[in-house]
């Protein structure tokens, strides 16, 4: 963990939580921060080392104002407005994204994912990213 513990310490309303991780912490306005709970350790299979913790991202927030000693923290959401170009007679377009399938070993799926409560409340974990 890191050396300074952040948390969640109030949720204001539905678009704003204050987190106690401000300017003299080094975050400023316009930096992510990531709320989240500690989850599953990872352990390497051949040397048994523990590889750390496989946490849950509860959210991606931004940053909006950095007092002292804490920050208020909204999302910040883009999205894409299609547009018609009438010079081309044309629509902007969108690009999606997906995950495929690997092609994996199925006996040795463990189907161990992270888990837990993706609500975001007093005394979540903060950290910069």
């Amino acid at each position: 963990m890191e050396k300074n513990t952040f948390r969640v310490i109030e949720i204001v309303n539905d678009k704003k939580i204050l987190i106690n991780y401000g300017s003299k912490h080094g975050i400023k306005e316009g930096d992510k921060v990531q709320i989240y709970s500690i989850g599953r350790k990872v352990v390497d299979p051949l040397s048994k080392q523990s590889l750390g913790t496989w946490d849950l991202i509860k959210d991606t927030l931004t940053v909006m104002q950095a007092f002292e000693s804490f920050s208020v923290c909204s999302k910040e959401v883009t999205r894409n407005i299609f547009m018609p170009i009438p010079t081309l007679n044309t629509l902007s377009t969108l690009s999606s994204t997906s995950i495929d399938s690997l092609d994996v070993d199925k006996n040795e799926i463990t189907n161990d994912d992270v888990k837990g409560d993706r609500i975001i409340k007093v005394g979540d974990l903060v950290r910069k990213i």
